[in-house]
């Protein structure tokens, strides 16, 4: 009996630490940051230009741009942590593939054989049979950058691509090869070789924004930006416990210097942009409000949001004629909110339960 109780009891303390780790904001962000995206695709996709997004007459940077960043900086700090729970680089990886692929895969499948059918200008059979279709359908699934188009369809809208939204993914999955080094380096260096990587980061960054490096094309300039923002919510992994202890403090801090910084000053002084807006969305996320927390009842949409919402903007400008940016974006909100959830329900997560 002595050991039953002991096991209930450990069990329960499970229970409990596992309750408290969701007592956080980090939904919320997912949901936050998807939603800017379509905010600012609604500029792009029906004037044509993302620079008519207001956000940037004042700070420079569209909302998405800032969504995007966002991202990375969560993602760089929890997935930093699911490395150190993990058991082995197999197990690491196989809990990022179940958190991935089946949604994403199925997103591309319902993009070219229910979009793509229903918007596509030319018959259905030559759509089909058209070598491009199958083309996007298998280089987007492994996220090759090869075919952005399908044929006959969004030609005429302002921007032809099906989803331009999934190019950041390829870095994610990058960023998690990268990470996944840590398997094989001594524990006792897993701090520094984090560090490391941010420092690395910080001076390709810099290298190619004063133009000491020639660099054709632009991965590696995304690459060493958003690699600031994942190694940066990597690095502060490392020191939760000092965050959680200060978040208040750390939260008005960073708050204060990003919004001066990106209103104010501007592009004057990026890095500390950078650093300051890392820091806020972690002592942010760290935070709990309850009215925030409506992803207990809906399920986690956010993925399923930001994968599904382009190609849904797209074929709304073609079934609606939106007349301003509000007769899009509103309906973008409402269908891709709509999409996240039968995504996060009905695909991501039955596989997570295979973690």
């Amino acid at each position: 009996m002595n050991t039953l109780a002991r096991l209930i009891a450990s069990y329960n303390l499970i229970l409990l630490e596992t309750a408290a780790s969701h007592k956080n904001n980090f939904d919320f962000l997912r949901f936050l940051f998807a939603s800017l995206v379509i905010f600012s695709h609604s500029y792009a996709l029906l004037l044509g230009n993302i620079a008519l997004d207001p956000f940037v007459k004042r700070s420079d940077r569209a909302l998405s741009e800032i969504a995007v960043c966002g991202f990375f900086v969560l993602s760089g700090f929890l997935i930093r942590q699911s490395q150190e729970r993990s058991s082995s680089v197999f197990s690491f990886f196989r809990k990022r593939a179940l958190r991935i692929v089946p949604g994403l895969w199925v997103a591309i499948v319902v993009t070219v054989f229910v979009i793509g059918c229903l918007t596509t200008e030319i018959p259905l059979a030559a759509y089909l049979s058209n070598s491009q279709t199958w083309k996007y359908l298998f280089s987007n699934s492994f996220l090759m950058p090869v075919a952005k188009e399908l044929p006959g369809v969004f030609n005429h809208n302002p921007e032809t691509g099906v989803n331009g939204s999934l190019w950041t993914l390829r870095y994610e999955i990058l960023f998690y090869a990268l990470l996944s080094f840590l398997f094989f380096i001594p524990k006792k260096n897993s701090k520094a070789f984090t560090i490391a990587a941010l420092i690395i980061c910080i001076a390709g960054y810099m290298a190619i924004k004063m133009d000491l490096v020639p660099v054709k094309g632009n991965f590696l300039f995304y690459f060493f930006n958003l690699g600031i923002y994942f190694a940066g919510g990597a690095c502060l992994s490392l020191f939760t416990d000092f965050i959680k202890q200060r978040k208040s403090l750390l939260l008005c801090i960073s708050s204060i210097i990003f919004f001066a910084f990106t209103f104010i000053f501007k592009k004057e002084y990026e890095l500390i942009n950078m650093f300051s807006f890392t820091l806020l969305v972690i002592s942010f996320g760290l935070h709990y409000f309850k009215f925030l927390n409506f992803s207990q009842y809906t399920g986690d949409i956010s993925y399923g949001t930001y994968i599904y919402a382009y190609p849904i903007q797209q074929a709304l400008i073609i079934w609606l004629h939106p007349a301003n940016i509000w007769t899009l974006m509103i309906p973008s909100f409402l269908v891709a909110w709509l999409a996240g959830w039968l995504s996060w329900h009905f695909i991501e997560k039955r596989f997570l339960k295979r973690k």
